[in-house]
């Protein structure tokens, strides 16, 4: 889906929010061909209102928020998904407001696909709003050195940013691109400790790191028994984006 829509990797959460709701309404053989939606609320979905996946969607602007009787009518978004259980409600990119929104009235083009435009036009800004309005943020403390930066943007979007354009990268990241010429590489998959330590994000791994053990003891994941002669099952850590 998202090869299909040019979109870049940071909409993967919408693809994947998408396919499983298109997947809820397909036939299946090991139902005798009925879906997973009619099986559980018996009867069949409604299937009208599916659209394609990264499709220019024009929503309409409302009187009120026109700037005059000449203005456009409508705004040009990309299509991301659906609202559960509803027919009558989309969930849309809007390159303008640099949000996802959920609206009703819209019209789709299915013939064009908006994702590469969005990317190559607001490439910078739509990445790093689509992480604020994910909450995909990391907060970087005050008192953390120049790898503060680096730390405060999602791994996902590091990603994307390498992987599309290097104006995206120094734009989301610029101490990333001179970290790399430092002692410290910049690793963002580490495989172990040792690397997330080592690595020019370690302040943030390690930041991680401690977030995740108190959470661990304050849900009391595990209960402290002493060292016996039984081998005991050993544990590590995944430093996964």
């Amino acid at each position: 889906m998202l090869l299909d829509s040019q979109l870049a990797d940071a909409f993967w959460a919408e693809a994947v929010n998408t396919a499983t709701y298109l997947h809820s309404r397909s036939p299946s053989t090991s139902l005798n061909s009925r879906t997973p939606y009619e099986v559980l609320n018996c009867r069949k979905p409604e299937l009208h209102h599916l659209q394609r996946f990264g499709s220019a969607a024009h929503k309409l602007i409302p009187p009120e928020q026109r700037n005059g009787k000449f203005s456009s009518h409508s705004r040009q978004c990309v299509m991301l998904g659906y609202v559960h259980d509803t027919s009558m409600i989309w969930r849309l990119w809007d390159p303008i407001e640099r949000r996802v929104i959920q609206v009703s009235n819209v019209k789709f083009d299915e013939s064009l696909v908006e994702g590469k435009r969005v990317i190559d036009e607001k490439s910078n800004d739509t990445l790093q709003s689509l992480a604020n309005s994910q909450n995909t943020d990391i907060e970087a403390s005050n008192e953390d050195s120049g790898a503060s930066d680096i730390e405060a943007i999602p791994r996902g979007l590091l990603v994307a940013a390498e992987q599309g354009s290097s104006e995206i990268y120094q734009h989301l990241c610029p101490q990333a691109v001179n970290a790399k010429e430092a002692k410290s590489p910049i690793i963002l998959n580490p495989n172990g400790y040792a690397e997330a330590i080592a690595c020019a994000q370690q302040n943030g791994w390690k930041r991680a790191m401690q977030e995740e053990y108190a959470s661990l003891k304050e849900n009391k994941t595990w209960e402290y028994i002493p060292a016996s002669d039984k081998q005991a099952i050993r544990c590590r850590w995944v430093f996964r984006t």
